[in-house]
């Protein structure tokens, strides 16, 4: 076991150097131990939010009571996986647009599990009740917020290639924090607590087993996440949000603001995870919009009942201009959309 306790970046960065390479000469994962008990009370916070930084990823702390406040953390490495366990007073831990930009962060995805106590957390609108019963992973390329007012809690740090086949997902990011399911996460505790234990110094496992443990993890947290994602007509996780998309735009075509952004806003999901669905359809979001619109005009065209002026029809269909309805519809139907009218006159 390695206690470190000083609080520079660069005292804290070249000591995690040189205990990875001491992990891969000894062939034992090495556990790392950080504790504010070594910094002064006046720098403790600020020692914690340099190990936490360089241990985990870029964020920023703001405890609850800044005088009394304790942490402890212990990291071990299992192959490409990092398994963080943190111990701490209650604190916010926010991270930022700009600590989420591509060019300041090791891509990346974070799974979050309380062995004890509770925490919530928000990123891309959606928000989470953690505990023991289950864990959450997100996505380090865009901001969240996290509150708690005691913690236990396990951190799994996953490397986004190996982390995206395993979830059956080919974009570059989550489309949204995954909810973890109860059984694969008890699974979990029990094969990454005993990694955590202080005073077990190094546990004895070989480089080649220690790869296979962090392969496990992985295996786990992927199974959990794909447990917990509602697919309630059954199908693919891409159908089922190609499915609520779709819905969504059935729902709200009149409505001018209805867009590709803000349809993947209310899901909770980004626009290019929205668009990929669609494009594996061989179709876009923005052409079936118009198309759900355009089949509304044409029902009210040939309903003689319906008030069928043009310029109404238009706007009460949910399209911004005349110009805009005029290109879509004549796409659509060869003709302007008068024309139409005129043609359905004379047939009737």
């Amino acid at each position: 076991m390695l206690l470190f306790g000083a609080y520079s970046g660069a005292f804290v960065r070249a000591v995690l150097s040189a205990a990875h390479v001491h992990c891969r000469e000894r062939e034992h994962i090495v556990v790392e131990v950080f504790t504010t008990e070594v910094a002064s009370p006046d720098k403790r916070i600020d020692f914690w939010h340099e190990v936490t930084s360089e241990t985990l990823i870029k964020h920023s702390v703001d405890p609850l009571d800044r005088s009394n406040f304790r942490g402890r953390l212990l990291r071990a490495q299992a192959g490409a996986v990092t398994v963080t366990r943190v111990i701490c007073s209650g604190a916010t831990v926010r991270r930022s647009v700009e600590q989420s930009a591509p060019a300041s962060a090791e891509r990346c995805l974070i799974f979050l599990l309380p062995f004890r106590g509770s925490a919530e957390l928000v990123q891309d609108r959606s928000r989470f009740e953690l505990n023991s019963r289950g864990g959450v992973l997100i996505d380090n390329m865009h901001p969240f917020t996290a509150r708690y007012d005691a913690a236990d809690m396990l951190l799994v740090k996953l490397p986004l290639k190996e982390m995206l086949p395993k979830l059956g997902l080919r974009d570059a990011h989550l489309p949204r924090p995954l909810a973890a399911g109860r059984l694969p996460v008890s699974l979990l505790s029990s094969l990454a607590l005993p990694l955590l234990v202080e005073g077990n110094d190094d546990v004895a496992v070989g480089a080649d087993e220690a790869w296979s443990i962090g392969a496990v993890i992985a295996d786990l947290i992927a199974l959990s996440c794909k447990m917990s994602t509602p697919t309630s007509t059954g199908g693919s996780r891409d159908g089922y949000w190609l499915r609520r998309a779709r819905t969504i735009i059935e729902k709200r075509f009149d409505e001018p603001g209805v867009s590709p952004a803000a349809i993947a806003a209310e899901l909770g999901i980004t626009t290019r995870y929205l668009q990929m669905l669609f494009a594996a359809r061989g179709e876009t979001p923005s052409r079936y919009l118009e198309q759900v619109r355009l089949r509304s005009v044409e029902r009210q065209l040939r309903d003689p009942k319906c008030y069928r002026n043009i310029t109404m029809l238009a706007y009460d269909n949910g399209f911004a201009s005349l110009d805009q309805f005029s290109r879509a519809f004549r796409r659509r139907f060869g003709s302007s959309p008068r024309e139409y009218l005129r043609r359905l006159d004379r047939q009737s």
